[in-house]
């Protein structure tokens, strides 16, 4: 079983040949509402909002549209396993040639669900471990009788030392200098439809783009995505919500990295004013 990083970097690791092939990862937050409170997660809504099945096909036509392939990760601001129709919406994904992922806490899954999960759609089960190690043995047997063995990742949070940041500031300040990759091979899509700069952005900001009027292949190349994009090439973080998080953000992705620096015609000393 690979772990959580060899999983990701196997995710951004595909041939470039032209722009558009850097997006090599899609999240999509599709409920809000969390059955659990952890202390060092900021989502504590009393509005539970869900996205509705009107933006998810629009979500799938668009992934059609550029005939995306990549990871489509089910995760964002809350479980998606809250979702009241979540059958419904990997079935509609499902008409993508997405990889469907789902980001879970577990709690949901049994034996059978995790075998209709699979036959509906989703390829990996990225199951975030939060209560300790003890969990480790309860997923591989669950997956092991659903006969999926090898569909699970399992994510190690119970560490939290190690294995949280920041939500870009929501929860503490921080200063990082220098790059981050993940404007360069990911987009997020909230559950209203708007577009995120970034999947980390839990303070809220927009990119004032939804999936309803905007293509992805625009909004990847949007006048805000280029902004951030420079301003993160010059190791700079002076947009919100980079300059307060504490996300390295360079663990995967180099390879989009280095692609964007060709394909803006970077050089240090012309784009210090830009």
């Amino acid at each position: 079983m690979k772990n959580n990083i060899e999983y990701r970097n196997d995710q951004v690791s595909g041939k470039i040949s032209w722009a558009l092939d850097t997006l090599q990862s899609v999240e999509i937050s599709i409920s809000n509402e969390c059955n659990r409170n952890c202390d060092l997660c900021p989502n504590k809504l009393d509005n539970k909002q869900h996205m509705t099945l009107d933006t998810v096909d629009y979500i799938t036509k668009r992934l059609k549209e550029i005939n995306y392939t990549g990871r489509l990760g089910l995760s964002g601001f809350g479980e998606p396993m809250t979702h009241s129709e979540i059958w419904s919406v990997i079935l509609l994904l499902s008409a993508s040639d997405a990889q469907i992922e789902l980001i879970t806490n577990g709690d949901y899954l049994n034996v059978e669900v995790v075998r209709i999960l699979h036959h509906t759609g989703v390829s990996k089960f990225l199951v975030s471990l939060y209560d300790g190690p003890q969990q480790i043995q309860k997923f591989e047997k669950m997956f092991d009788k659903a006969g999926v063995p090898d569909a699970l990742i399992l994510r190690h949070r119970y560490n939290t030392n190690e294995n949280f940041n920041n939500r870009g500031g929501l929860l503490w300040k921080a200063k990082v200098e220098g790059p981050c990759y993940l404007p360069f091979y990911k987009l997020m899509i909230n559950w209203n439809g708007d577009y995120h700069v970034c999947s980390n952005d839990w303070v809220g900001l927009t990119a004032e783009l939804n999936v309803q009027k905007t293509s992805i292949e625009d909004f990847w190349f949007s006048k805000q995505m280029t902004k951030y994009r420079l301003d993160l090439l010059k190791g700079k973080r002076s947009l919100v919500p980079c300059k307060n998080c504490d996300c390295q953000g360079t663990l995967v992705g180099e390879k989009q990295f280095e692609y964007f620096e060709k394909y803006y015609g970077y050089k240090k000393n012309t784009l210090d004013s830009v």
